[in-house]
């Protein structure tokens, strides 16, 4: 969706430096996916999180899987 491209977006202009090796660029698409999972459970258990919450989460975790894939070139 337009709101992945324009979360990639935003993220390259805060972090402009993205990890040269893939471990380290692979950490922050896990460290995104784990935020995900984390409101979903607490939207699931009612836990306070919104799907608002659950979609944001998601939108930042699909952006950091598209960064990883466009950079994937260099960690070969």
């Amino acid at each position: 969706t337009e709101e992945i491209w324009e979360e990639l977006k935003r993220a390259q202009q805060k972090h402009p430096n993205w990890p040269e090796d893939v471990v380290h660029a692979f950490a922050i698409v896990s460290e995104e996916h784990g935020e995900a999972q984390r409101e979903v459970v607490r939207y699931a258990y009612n836990e306070g999180a919104s799907w608002d919450n659950v979609e944001a989460e998601c939108v930042q975790d699909a952006a950091m899987i598209a960064r990883f894939l466009i950079n994937y070139p260099r960690y070969k």
